[in-house]
């Protein structure tokens, strides 16, 4: 039987040769060399060369993560059984990043209560939870309690906004077009089709989704390296034989994040927690429900993950979350570890 993997499915069969130079030593994640922990956070750059997903949480990309090193005969059993005891790596969800004189990386904002607005800024109100990520200084300025989502809301008409994203400085010369995708219902009163759309994904301008990688043991490294130029190749996402979600990989340093020590955490990825009455009441948090189908056409078990951006008091463990079973026939599991980093909560 084949080890644990992330989609259901062990794909077909890889040559060696492939294998081999996919392992290859290559610019970015496989070649860097030093010590074990802090400093072997990577900035994985996806950037679409077709269609793309407009959202590649975690687990999507754990998922295919897994599913690839297994094509390429890789040991998928012993990585997910690393993470029942230390995690080898850790990985955010994906993020828009938009590239011109320099990258500007944006993140999820703080899932946190609504403030008590005055009156005169109770007009930014809508325009504060439209926003669906907020460039890296900013989210630094909110996490380091520089600024809070007061701030935030009373600065609304002065920052910038485009997709979703929020900014401050510059504008910035960047697209995401939305594309949707035609179907067709039947209404059960009347027994006529009606025709609906739903989103697919999008076409980046200038700009691409990227996601952090946190390499924690370099024991599978070089594998998790080859699986993802594998699927720059081979494409990311649920719509991989219509020829979409290829990507040109690069990597880049991360040094846009908090540091330091805080009373709070906040996820950049999807969180499975084991006990959340652990935190004692002081954890803000959106739910998302994770379904859908293994590789192989079955359905999977329903979880509860906690969205990026939740906020949850830091009780000074090493690792949040947890790797999920959710077939009982064959080993196929749901990655919902978290992805701390401090964040100074206040009212």
């Amino acid at each position: 039987m084949p080890g644990p993997i992330g989609q259901g499915t062990t794909g077909r069969p890889t040559t060696g040769l492939l294998r081999r130079r996919l392992l290859a030593p290559s610019s970015g994640l496989s070649e860097r060399r030093g010590h074990e922990g802090a400093g072997d956070m990577r900035a994985v750059y996806l950037t679409p060369r077709s269609g793309f997903p407009a959202e590649i949480p975690s687990h999507t990309i754990f998922g295919a993560i897994c599913s690839a090193m297994a094509e390429l005969g890789g040991p998928v059993g012993e990585m997910i059984e690393a993470f029942e005891t230390e995690p080898p790596f850790l990985l955010t969800s994906g993020f828009p990043y938009v590239r011109g004189d320099r990258t500007r990386h944006f993140l999820p904002p703080p899932i946190l209560p609504l403030p008590l607005v005055p009156e005169e800024v109770m007009d930014r109100v809508k325009d504060y939870r439209r926003m669906h990520y907020i460039d890296a200084s900013l989210f630094k300025a909110w996490a380091t309690g520089r600024c809070s989502a007061l701030d935030v809301i009373g600065r609304m008409d002065s920052l910038n906004e485009r997709c979703g994203l929020v900014w401050e400085g510059d504008d910035e010369d960047f697209m995401i077009h939305e594309y949707q995708r035609p179907h067709n219902r039947i209404n059960r009163m009347g027994s006529s089709s009606e025709a609906f759309f739903s989103s697919e994904g999008g076409y980046f301008e200038n700009a691409g989704i990227y996601f952090l990688l946190d390499i924690k043991k370099r024991a599978f490294e070089s594998e998790v390296g080859a699986a993802l130029r594998f699927l720059a190749d081979r494409g990311i996402g649920g719509r991989i034989s219509a020829g979409m979600g290829a990507f040109d990989l690069s990597f880049g340093e991360v040094d846009f994040l908090p540091a330091g020590r805080e009373d709070h955490l906040l996820t950049l990825s999807r969180f499975i927690p084991g006990d959340i009455s652990a935190f004692g009441g002081e954890v803000y948090y959106e739910i998302v429900p994770v379904r859908g189908r293994s590789g192989d056409g079955k359905v999977k078990k329903s979880v509860l993950t906690l969205k990026e951006g939740s906020v949850f008091k830091d009780l000074g463990d090493e690792f949040y979350g947890s790797i999920e079973a959710v077939r009982d026939d064959v080993p196929v599991v749901e990655y919902g570890m978290a992805f701390p980093v401090p964040f100074r909560w206040s009212e």
